[in-house]
């Protein structure tokens, strides 16, 4: 078997370039960027004033580990870390209600979970 250098084994060099005209809509929409450089997006949530928040996985199939993070994305696309997490990623999507933040963890080393985690950056296990 050939090893993986993980990420699917894709190349590039960054900063990756955003064409819209790349992406295929229905006729009345328009789509435009609002982050980038992010480091293997998982989920977005809107909470409720808006506010757009994205997770991180901190894990890609192959070789590369980094870690699992919730971010707040600004009006300015900058990036604002809400809450990370340890050794047990990936994260692999996040929900807001009732003024928290539901991430689910992946549980590659320790087992699966979902996460409640506070505005503040306060997480709490649900679900084991």
């Amino acid at each position: 078997m050939r090893p993986s250098s993980g990420g699917g084994q894709t190349s590039f060099r960054p900063p990756r370039k955003i064409d819209v005209a790349d992406i295929a809509l229905a006729p009345g929409y328009r789509i435009e960027p609002v982050a980038t450089g992010l480091n293997m997006p998982t989920g977005v949530a809107f909470d409720g004033a808006g506010g757009i928040y994205v997770t991180e996985s901190g894990y890609c199939y192959g070789e590369v580990w980094s870690t699992p993070k919730l971010l707040r994305i600004g009006c300015d696309g900058r990036k604002t870390v809400v809450a990370t997490g340890g050794r047990n990623g990936p994260w692999n999507g996040v929900a807001y209600g009732n003024g928290s933040f539901y991430v689910a963890e992946g549980g590659v080393l320790e087992g699966g979970r979902i996460l409640r985690t506070s505005r503040g950056g306060r997480k709490s296990v649900l679900i084991s």
